[in-house]
C-alpha cells in the first residue's frame, strides 16, 4: 500500500473526479471468521459507487466446510438486489461482463476466517531478541504457543516435549547481533532438532531464522535437512535498532499460505481473484495509510471483529499494528475469564451483577457470538465486555509501541472503526462512549465508521485502481459520527475549561462554556460547512499547546460535535455502584 498511497491524496472534498464512460466492474469479498461480506462496485453516472453490499455467515466450519457457500449466498443476495446475474448454474463466478450486463469483470478477496498462525519463537534473551521477535508477532494474524530462551529452566527433555506438545506452525528462531558469536543459540539448534525428528513429516513446523546471519550456515546444517527453512533480515542487528519489517512480510506470506490458504473452498476462489490474497487487517490498515497521506496526520484503526482485535496507529512515515487474536467479541471473549476484577465491566451494565453472573454472560457471548442482546442490560453489558477488551488491546499496544509512559492517545486527526459492535451499532453513540472510554484519546478528531464493512476491500484495490477508489470513498460510504474535542488537563470540577464558538451560515453563532466533568453533543447543520473556535483556559490542551486556541472547520454528521471534558484519565470511583451511576450518566449524556 505504501508505495501508492501518494496516488491516493487528493482532497475528498475538492477533488475534481474525471467522468469514466466506461470501465471495469469489481466484486469485492471479505471473509470473516463469522461474517462474509460482499461488495459491488460499478460505473455510476460517470463515476465508480458502491452498488450493492450483502452479507452472509461464513461457511467455513460445520455442517458446510466449505467457505464458497456463504460467499455464494451473499452473491445470490446481491444479484436479488440488482438484477444481475453474477454466478452460473454451477455456481460458478461469471466473467468478464456479459453484453447483456450480467456477471462481473474482476473478483478479490481479503479473509481474516484463518486460525492464528500457532508460532514458538526462540532465541536467547528475554528482553532483547524475544521481545523484537514478539514485536513481529503483534503485527500478524499469530500466537505465541511456547518461548525457548536461556533463561529457560526447563531441562532438554522437558523442551522437547514442550514442542511436540505445543505443535507451531512456525519456529520464529532469533537471537544474537550480527558478527556476534552466540554458543548458547548453537545448542538451542540442537535442541530443536531433537524434537523436530521426532515429529511425522507433515506435521513438522516451518523455520524462519531471523537473528546473527554469521549462524545461518549452522542452522541450516543443523535444521535443513529436517524442515523448510526461511532466512530473513536480524530482527536485532545491534542491540539498540531492529529491523521487523522483512521477518513481519514473511510472517504474513505463510500466514495467507497455510492458515488461510487451507480453509475449504479457498483455492477455488483464488482461482477467482485477479488479486494477490490479503489479510482483512493489512488491508485494512492500508486504508488508514491513504487517510494518513491525506490529512498528512497520524490515523487510527480500530477493529474489533469476532475472533481478533486489531489496532493500528499510522503516520505518513510509520505504521504500528497490533493483531490481537486472543480478543474479540467471539471465542476469545473467553480470555476476559482471567481478569480478576470485572468492576469495569460490570459498570457498563447498569446494575448490580456477580462476578459469575457476569462470566456466565462471556461464555454465552463467546459460544454464541451471534446472540442479539434482549434487553438494555445485555446490550450495556456487551458493551462493557467490548470496552474492556478495547482497552486491554490499546494499553498493551502502547507500552510495545514504546509510547510515554502515561500511555495517552493525543496528536491524530481521525479514527476509523469497523466491526459489528462499532461501525454498525444500532446505537452508534453507546458505540462511540465506549470507544472513548477505552482508547481515552485526546485532541480534536474526527471519527468515522465502516458499517457496509468495505475498507479492506477498498485497501486491496487501492494499489491497482487508486482512481477509483478515491471515488468510491467520495461517493459516501462512510458514516461520518462527527468531532471530538477532548481537552487535555484538569481543573476544578464544575470549572469552565474550554471556551467553544460555533458559526454557521444561516444559523445564529453559539457561544459554549464547556465545564470540567462533562460530556455534550452539539447537533451541526448538515448542509453546510460550520466554523469552530476553541479556547481553552490556562494549563488545558486541546492539541495545539496548553492554553493555545485553535480553529476548524466541519460539515453536519450523524452524531454531531462531541466536547468529552470529562479529564484524562477517566474518574474512577472505588465505589462499584458509583461506578454505575457516572457510566449511567455518561449513556445519557451522550444520548445513547
Amino acid at each position: 500500500m505504501t508505495n501508492v498511497v501518494e496516488e491516493l491524496t487528493l482532497n475528498e472534498d475538492q477533488a475534481e473526479e474525471p467522468e469514466i464512460r466506461f470501465g471495469r466492474s469489481y466484486l469485492m469479498a471479505d471473509i470473516g471468521s463469522s461474517t462474509t461480506t460482499v461488495a459491488l462496485f460499478d460505473i455510476v453516472e460517470g463515476q465508480y459507487r458502491l452498488l450493492s453490499r450483502s452479507a452472509a455467515m461464513t461457511t467455513a466450519g460445520p455442517p458446510w466446510f466449505d467457505v464458497s457457500n456463504g460467499l455464494q449466498q451473499a452473491i445470490h443476495q446481491i444479484s436479488d438486489a440488482t438484477g444481475r446475474v453474477l454466478l452460473n448454474d454451477q455456481g460458478g463466478l461469471i466473467r468478464p461482463r456479459r453484453s447483456n450486463g450480467n456477471g462481473v469483470d474482476e473478483f478479490g478477496v481479503v479473509v481474516s476466517a484463518g486460525a492464528p498462525l500457532r508460532v514458538l519463537v526462540a532465541g536467547l534473551l528475554e528482553e532483547v531478541s524475544i521481545s523484537s521477535a514478539r514485536h513481529v508477532l503483534e503485527s500478524v494474524c499469530a500466537e505465541e504457543v511456547d518461548c525457548f530462551h536461556v533463561a529457560d529452566q526447563r531441562e532438554r527433555p522437558a523442551q522437547v516435549m514442550a514442542l511436540l506438545k505445543s505443535e507451531p506452525d512456525v519456529i520464529l528462531l532469533v537471537g544474537g547481533t550480527d558478527g556476534g558469536a552466540d554458543k548458547q543459540l548453537v545448542k538451542l539448534l540442537e535442541t530443536l532438532a531433537i524434537g523436530i525428528n521426532l515429529m511425522d513429516d507433515a506435521d513438522r513446523p516451518t523455520i524462519i531464522f531471523a537473528g546473527n546471519v554469521e549462524l545461518r550456515e549452522n542452522v541450516n546444517k543443523t535444521l535443513g535437512k529436517l524442515t523448510d527453512i526461511y532466512f530473513t533480515d536480524n530482527v536485532r542487528p545491534h542491540i539498540d535498532q531492529q529491523s521487523l519489517d522483512p521477518t513481519i512480510a514473511l510472517l504474513s506470506e505463510l500466514y495467507l499460505v497455510n492458515s488461510v490458504g487451507q480453509l475449504p473452498g479457498m483455492d477455488g476462489l483464488q482461482e477467482w481473484s485477479g488479486f494477490n490474497l490479503k489479510s482483512t487487517a493489512h488491508a485494512f490498515t492500508g486504508m488508514g495509510e491513504y487517510y494518513s497521506a491525506l490529512h498528512r496526520a497520524r490515523v487510527i484503526c480500530l477493529d474489533a471483529g469476532c475472533n481478533q482485535i486489531t489496532l493500528a496507529s499510522v503516520e505518513p512515515e510509520m505504521v504500528d499494528l497490533t493483531i490481537r487474536t486472543d480478543l474479540g467479541m467471539g471465542q476469545p471473549v473467553m480470555n476476559l475469564l482471567e481478569l480478576d476484577d470485572y468492576s469495569e465491566i460490570n459498570a457498563w451494565s447498569g446494575i448490580e451483577l456477580s462476578n459469575s453472573e457476569i462470566q456466565d454472560f462471556i461464555i454465552n457471548k463467546a459460544i454464541q457470538p451471534h446472540t442479539v442482546a434482549l434487553n438494555e442490560a445485555e446490550l450495556s453489558l456487551e458493551y462493557g465486555i467490548l470496552c474492556q477488551a478495547v482497552r486491554k488491546t490499546f494499553q498493551d499496544a502502547a507500552t510495545n509501541w514504546n509510547w510515554p509512559e502515561r500511555r495517552l492517545l493525543s496528536g491524530f486527526r481521525l479514527i476509523l472503526l469497523r466491526g459489528s459492535m462499532l461501525a454498525s451499532a444500532a446505537r452508534p453513540r453507546m458505540a462511540l462512549l465506549a470507544m472513548l472510554d477505552a482508547l481515552q484519546p485526546s485532541g480534536v478528531f474526527e471519527v468515522k465508521a465502516d458499517p457496509s464493512n468495505i475498507l479492506p476491500s477498498m485497501g486491496l484495490l487501492a494499489p491497482d485502481e487508486p482512481e477509483k477508489v478515491i471515488q468510491v470513498l467520495n461517493g459516501g460510504v462512510l458514516e461520518n459520527w462527527g468531532w471530538v474535542i477532548a481537552p487535555l488537563g484538569r481543573v476544578n470540577q464544575g470549572n469552565k475549561i474550554l471556551e467553544v464558538g460555533i458559526e454557521s451560515d444561516g444559523m445564529e453563532n453559539l457561544r459554549i462554556i464547556v465545564r470540567f466533568g462533562r460530556l455534550e453533543v452539539f447537533p451541526l447543520p448538515a448542509d453546510r460547512p460550520s466554523t469552530v473556535t476553541l479556547k481553552p483556559v490556562s494549563g488545558i490542551d486541546i492539541g495545539y499547546g496548553r492554553g493555545k486556541a485553535g480553529k476548524i472547520k466541519i460539515r453536519g454528521a450523524s452524531i454531531g460535535l462531541v466536547i468529552d471534558a470529562r479529564g484524562r484519565p477517566l474518574p474512577k470511583s472505588t465505589k462499584e455502584k458509583s461506578r454505575r451511576d457516572l457510566v449511567q450518566q455518561w449513556l445519557h449524556d451522550i444520548g445513547a
